[in-house]
């Protein structure tokens, strides 16, 4: 493909760009962030015409002319001091963490400012983190800020309240200047993580609690709410259902959703299954309106990180089982996943 156009799917897909970021500006593709001179004039360019347009505009700002040349003897010495270095482990791996699936926790959380993420690697049965990574698209300052957080935390046991305090010293200290953050934008992912790690208790494999997230209470004070509700999205249907992009369900077990809805009904629990976002808000107003203690829910990671405030603002105490099914975010497609719209919409069976 030429260097002047490219597969935004594909894109996405390599560098799995997470949902979050789009949240600030309420922009729901990544389509409307980018662009190249194919899509701006209509076709692509010949790459030695896009050589010489470049070289021109340069030379016209900067007054000078060029030549082709080589690399001059300095750059030369340079490249050849350092070629060994970037072909190291040392620098491919300098901050790339090593773990394996069953002890890493994450979490993450999505303000105006940015997107911040934990990732945890937890030592068991001690709850103490044994590793820590904190990332995000932020821009902190010092630049070794987040390394010196990382390091004040690692080998500190998963206790919300001594956690809280490091952070919170960390920028009080002056340590680390976010724009626009502050300590507490760090505190919710982490509460999240805390909360994934506890569910380990219930003799949960550390690897399933990953894909359990809470809203508006512990997972343990939910449990013994005993909930009475299980939310199915629309998404988890088969796409050749008739009834896919309505509340119905025959539980034909054709699907996932038929097969949890059983599950839901032999517990005696009331089936909603969800068709759009407002419609995910209007149930949780009803469920709260009319008492419901506690819910079940089903999402993809990157649905529950974008709206966990909005879980939160509803009320009413809920655990959130990860599905997925993830592509109708990352693929162009959240308008009509919004709408529950069955046009374009490229969201598969969970």
């Amino acid at each position: 493909m030429p260097p002047v156009d490219f597969d935004v799917d594909t894109m996405l897909k390599s560098l799995k760009i997470p949902v979050e970021k789009l949240k600030a500006k309420e922009i729901d593709s990544v389509k409307e962030r980018v662009t190249c001179l194919n899509w701006e004039l209509g076709y692509t360019p010949a790459l030695e015409d896009i050589k010489a347009a470049i070289q021109a505009g340069f030379a016209q700002e900067l007054g000078v002319d060029f030549k082709p040349a080589g690399l001059t003897a300095e750059e030369e010495d340079l490249f050849n001091n350092r070629l060994d270095y970037y072909r190291s482990s040392e620098w491919i791996d300098y901050v790339k963490p090593k773990f394996k699936r069953s002890e890493v926790i994450q979490a993450a959380y999505k303000t105006d400012a940015g997107m911040v993420r934990f990732t945890i690697i937890v030592g068991l049965p001690r709850k103490k983190i044994k590793n820590i990574f904190i990332t995000g698209d932020f821009l902190s300052f010092p630049t070794r800020a987040l390394f010196d957080l990382e390091s004040r935390l690692r080998g500190l046991r998963m206790d919300r309240a001594l956690l809280h305090d490091r952070i919170k010293q960390f920028f009080d200290e002056g340590h680390i200047v976010i724009p626009g953050m502050g300590y507490q934008d760090f505190i919710k992912p982490l509460n999240q993580a805390i909360e994934k790690v506890k569910i380990n208790k219930f003799d949960i494999p550390l690897e399933f609690c990953n894909q359990i997230s809470v809203c508006n209470a512990s997972f343990e004070e939910i449990v013994a709410k005993r909930p009475s509700v299980l939310l199915l999205p629309y998404c988890a249907k088969d796409k050749e259902c008739d009834l896919r992009y309505k509340k119905e369900c025959r539980t034909c077990g054709d699907c996932s959703t038929g097969t949890a809805s059983a599950m839901g009904r032999a517990k005696k629990m009331k089936i909603v299954n969800i068709t759009s976002y407002e419609d995910l808000m209007e149930e949780l107003g009803k469920m709260k309106k009319t008492g419901v203690s506690a819910f079940i829910g089903c999402c993809c990671r990157p649905f529950f990180n974008k709206h966990a405030d909005d879980f939160e603002r509803a009320g009413v105490p809920g655990i959130l089982l990860e599905i997925d099914s993830t592509t109708c975010y990352e693929l162009d497609q959240v308008k009509q996943a919004y709408a529950g719209s069955p046009r374009k919409h490229r969201i598969g069976r969970s």
